[in-house]
């Protein structure tokens, strides 16, 4: 996943292991939200002909970030990520 600052919000994309078994694939991140140290954002996944809307959410913590990722469809899941820049800055 990469993110970054554009203008007052942030935007980026992120990439994942396709549901098809091809491979990997990258998608638009979209309604990044910053509040505190809580980091919220959305991402479309197409699965088998759906489009699948996957909520992230969690708190960040120096280089690390603990929280949930949800797909409606599929409920809800744990997620840690690691900040492999350094230079940036929440």
């Amino acid at each position: 996943m990469v993110i970054s600052k554009d203008g007052s919000g942030y935007a980026g994309t992120i990439t994942y292991d396709d549901p098809s078994g091809g491979g990997k694939v990258s998608a638009p991140i979209k309604n990044v939200a910053l509040n505190g140290k809580t980091l919220t954002l959305q991402f479309d996944v197409n699965a088998e002909g759906m489009t699948l809307t996957v909520d992230i959410s969690g708190e960040v913590n120096g280089t690390a970030m603990e929280g949930t990722m949800a797909v409606a469809q599929f409920g809800s899941f744990p997620l840690t990520a690691k900040l492999s820049s350094p230079n940036l800055t929440f």
